[in-house]
């Protein structure tokens, strides 16, 4: 029996220039969470170290953050107590004679660390864990798009599956786990990936743990593994962190699979919905507040290690829409990170007598907005009525403003 760690999408010299005061922190922690997943790696005694595509954002050392940063990850998995692999992804494609990967491999020789093995050719590499024979078959990005993937050679090959383990690596999209609308991010089925004779795939590219069943302790549950990244990268994959450990055994029937998750990731990214109601003058205050104690009871956690991003929608009084973007940062005080918030389905209560203000009251703008609040199924200024008036208020202003180009000529 051979034990896998499987991680991929680790993104390192991703940016993070939006967050302020935060982008130091989220960048280190991208390293942090990393160490750990290799002292975790050693820890469970895995017999092997898989990086599935994309370590690093970009195929360009510059962008990245010059050689520091080869040298910070070499570091980190030269700790890993056996054999590191490692397939380009299609942000840090392998191109052939691309100086990016010529770099890392140079500081990985004058380093003298022999663990870390970057597999940048179409051919399968063997290996042996405690007499056991296992082969690697890698299907590596050569470039960032493409609108086939790189199984092919695999499927050409002639795979042992009687005397070895066979593992393979593939980096693209798998089916219906990550979009691929345009169909240029290397697309791989199921099926495809189920008819290749090997033992287990570990893959790349969604940023989403596949299969979903998957939990913290072992189960079998297929061969096709996507770990996702293991730090969170935005506000879209809402995940914790994720990586796995794989256990491949050889039995008398063949072979047996089974595999956990881990949790590795530092810092959290949460959409909070809230629908706020003008029941009060408090009442978009109280709608935030009210969601972030619900976050704080969620499992693990963390308001300095999170970064939020607010939805709001709904109805609010003038009193405290004037103030939203106080009352929003107030709330949500402590966070690592809070994304701008777009008010853009907040809608400022209107009451009739501003209507009066701004039209005629013979037009028939007056007209059809009084209809809201003398609704003859109600006629009574109801809280719904209200609501109903600020939004037909708003969608005409809107058309209002829409009417005139930005020279001033009407459309």
């Amino acid at each position: 029996m051979i034990r896998c760690f499987v991680t991929g999408d680790n993104h390192f010299g991703r940016k993070y220039d939006s967050f302020g005061d935060a982008k130091d922190t989220l960048i280190e922690d991208r390293y942090k969470s990393f160490d750990q997943m290799v002292r975790k790696a050693n820890d469970e005694k895995c017999d092997l170290f898989f990086i599935t595509g994309d370590l690093f954002e970009k195929a360009d050392l510059d962008y990245i953050g010059g050689k520091q940063v080869f040298e910070r990850i070499i570091k980190m998995l030269s700790k890993f107590n056996s054999t590191v692999f490692i397939i380009p992804g299609n942000h840090d494609f392998y191109a052939g004679g691309l100086d990016f990967w010529s770099e890392f491999i140079k500081i990985r020789d004058d380093g003298n660390v022999n663990n870390i093995v970057v597999l940048n050719e179409w051919k399968p590499y063997e290996t042996s864990i405690r007499g056991e024979r296992v082969v690697i078959y890698p299907a590596y990005c050569q470039s960032e798009h493409s609108d086939v993937n790189n199984l092919k050679w695999i499927k050409d090959s002639k795979i042992d599956t009687e005397d070895a383990i066979n593992i393979g690596l593939a980096h693209g999209t798998l089916e219906k786990l990550s979009c691929n609308n345009e169909g240029v991010y290397f697309y791989m089925s199921k099926a495809e990936l189920n008819e290749i004779p090997v033992d287990a795939w570990f893959l790349g590219h969604a940023h989403v743990s596949y299969p979903d069943e998957i939990g913290y302790n072992y189960s079998e549950v297929g061969k096709i593994f996507n770990p996702g990244t293991h730090q969170q990268t935005h506000i879209n994959n809402n995940t914790e962190g994720n990586c796995f450990i794989v256990e491949i055994e050889q039995t008398g029937s063949g072979k047996k699979v089974r595999a956990k998750k881990v949790r590795s990731g530092i810092d959290r990214f949460y959409v909070v919905t809230v629908n706020v109601n003008p029941d009060s003058d408090d009442s978009l205050k109280n709608a935030i507040d009210n969601e972030v104690k619900n976050l704080a009871k969620e499992d693990g956690f963390d308001k300095s290690r999170s970064v939020i991003r607010l939805v709001p929608s709904g109805v609010v009084r003038p009193s405290e829409y004037e103030i939203r973007d106080e009352i929003f940062e107030k709330a949500t005080e402590g966070f690592l990170g809070r994304y701008k918030c777009d008010w853009s389905d907040l809608i400022e209560l209107i009451e009739p007598d501003q209507i009066d203000r701004e039209f005629s009251e013979k037009s028939f703008i007056s007209r059809f907005l009084h209809r809201f609040d003398n609704d003859p199924g109600t006629g009574d200024g109801s809280l719904t009525n209200m609501k109903e008036l600020s939004m037909a208020y708003k969608v005409i202003k809107e058309i209002q403003a829409g009417k005139t180009t930005t020279k001033g000529k009407r459309k």
